[in-house]
């Protein structure tokens, strides 16, 4: 849960968990918060329903597996917990196996006897229930927002402001500077306070707004880049607002390149700085991480550069890529932006049979 707060599965394992250590407050609240996550998790109701028996508080527990048996119609199990609840719930009836086995045969026999119109009604409702958990799980994840424990009548989708903003976005050392220089030589205006200087590392400039790092704190910062191409750090793409859509041009460039590249970099400036081997299996895990992010959000339309045949291949070709991308019309001088690649700087190579 420390590395991935909206993963489902941890927050049902806790719930279990509690629930086997009688903290049943604490076990109730994680399984709702897997629900809020996944609202089909069938197991987290299963836990709500065993909760509400151990306080035997017969409705509840009836209700969390009426729920359960929506999403899987049928379920024996479940329907014989059910007829069970019944014994406790329902004045006058009789502790008795036998009476108990007839009332479970006929709610068996009244479930099987649904329609299929009816039974298909109760998958499309569960189906348009999870998206809708789905969409306000993945604004909170983005939002960076705590994970919070939600019923249905909370949930609804983020806004959409009908605004797109061009991000230029990659790990670090991932060629986002060359991007950055790329579309300024093609005519789309840089967002950048010029506050950091061309250095031996990037001669040509790094294109950077300073501003930007306070994403996370003001996510609606973002909107002083309308118009302009900004460079957004990887680790900060999930700040993004999801109330707009985002152009991104994401640079791929060898871990290891980077691993090196960046190592490098550091400790000419005479910083500390983590081994080769250290910066290459954080990397990884925070490029991996970032991959999630960019498949799993509907506000990202992603467009993955190359860097190695960007600067070694057919740059003309990666322009091309661009142009489709962005617009046409919004870069006027796009013969200029394959002539501002240099091939010298890319330094820290990867060796390739």
């Amino acid at each position: 849960m420390e590395f991935n707060p909206d993963e489902p599965r941890s927050h049902l394992g806790r719930a279990q968990t509690l629930l086997h250590l009688n903290r049943l407050d604490e076990a109730s609240e994680a399984a709702w918060q897997a629900i809020a996550l996944e609202y089909d998790m069938i197991q987290a109701y299963l836990v709500l329903a065993v909760i509400s028996e151990e306080r035997k508080d017969w409705p509840k527990a009836r209700e969390s597996y009426q729920r359960a048996l929506k999403i899987v119609p049928n379920d024996t199990l479940i329907l014989r917990r059910l007829a069970e609840i019944a014994a406790h719930d329902t004045p006058g009836y009789k502790e008795d196996d036998f009476i108990r086995e007839q009332h479970f045969r006929h709610m068996l026999q009244q479930q099987q006897s649904k329609t299929v119109e009816q039974i298909q009604w109760l998958e499309k409702a569960s189906a348009r229930r999870f998206a809708t958990w789905k969409t306000a799980r993945d604004a909170r994840r983005h939002k960076k927002e705590p994970v919070k424990v939600l019923r249905p009548s909370q949930v609804s989708g983020p806004s959409s402001s009908g605004r797109t903003f061009l991000i230029v976005s990659g790990l670090p050392r991932s060629g986002t500077s060359l991007m950055m220089k790329m579309l300024h030589a093609g005519g789309i205006e840089p967002m950048t306070d010029s506050q950091r200087q061309a250095d031996e590392h990037n001669p040509d400039g790094y294109f950077e707004w300073e501003a930007i790092k306070q994403l996370a704190q003001n996510p609606d910062i973002i909107e002083q880049a309308a118009g302009k191409a900004v460079k957004v750090i990887s680790l900060l793409l999930p700040s993004l607002p999801a109330k707009h859509h985002y152009k991104v041009i994401f640079m791929d460039r060898p871990i290891s390149e980077i691993s090196q590249s960046q190592s490098a970099m550091l400790a000419a400036e005479g910083r500390e700085h983590l081994s080769i081997d250290d910066t290459l299996r954080t990397l990884t895990e925070h490029k991996s991480m970032i991959d999630r992010v960019i498949d799993n959000s509907p506000q990202f339309e992603c467009l993955r550069i190359d860097y190695r045949d960007l600067v070694l291949g057919d740059a003309q070709a990666t322009v091309s890529r661009l142009a489709a991308f962005i617009g046409e019309e919004r870069l006027p001088n796009a013969k200029m932006m394959a002539s501002v690649v240099k091939p010298e700087l890319y330094r820290k190579r990867q060796v390739v049979d």
